[in-house]
């Protein structure tokens, strides 16, 4: 929590912000933005430090890749997921040939 009559709102929602770093909930967009801004306005360097700390943006391929994803109903993509792991797991694992004499 912020020390000070600033962390008000971070009191209140502790309990919200304990749940999304434990992983028991998945807040929405909105929620997290609005974490940021509250962050943001005690600390504006946490923000910058944050923003430099993230990925680099998505190339082409990747955008694709997530697009068709996301377009497929959800029980599909949960049961194509795992396939698409295994796939690039067996392709990262390099090929054990066995020699003949």
């Amino acid at each position: 929590m912020v020390a000070g009559g600033g962390g008000a709102p971070f009191a209140r929602h502790s309990g919200a912000v304990s749940q999304i770093c434990s992983g028991k909930t998945r807040p929405r967009d909105s929620t997290l933005n609005l974490l940021k801004l509250m962050v943001a306005r005690e600390n504006p360097e946490a923000l910058a430090l944050h923003e430099s700390a993230m990925s680099p943006p998505l190339e082409a391929w990747e955008m694709e890749l997530l697009t068709e994803l996301r377009r497929l109903p959800e029980a599909e993509r949960q049961r194509l997921l795992p396939l698409i792991e295994q796939m690039i797991r067996a392709m990262a694992t390099p090929l054990r040939r066995t020699s003949k004499g």
